[in-house]
């Protein structure tokens, strides 16, 4: 959590911070317009659930967790 923006992935977070990358909507969830309503939102955003179905910067490696596509050593950008 940066910002008050929850990343679904630390490493987009962190990238975007250190200038590597673009910050892109949906990689995060901006506080900031939760509310109780917005629950059952929050919690599939925790799970794991975007627009996209993926973090834009761990695209290529399907996430840390479930690591279906392991992509060799400086060859994720």
């Amino acid at each position: 959590m940066r910002d008050g923006k929850l990343y679904g992935c630390n490493y987009a977070g962190y990238a975007s911070v250190a200038g590597l990358t673009a910050e892109t909507a949906g990689d995060y969830y901006d506080l900031g317009t939760f509310s109780g309503e917005k629950k059952a939102e929050l919690v599939e955003f925790r799970l794991g659930f975007n627009e996209r179905g993926y973090m834009e910067f761990c695209k290529k490696c399907a996430g840390y967790g479930n690591n279906s596509h392991p992509v060799k050593a400086a060859e994720q950008l």
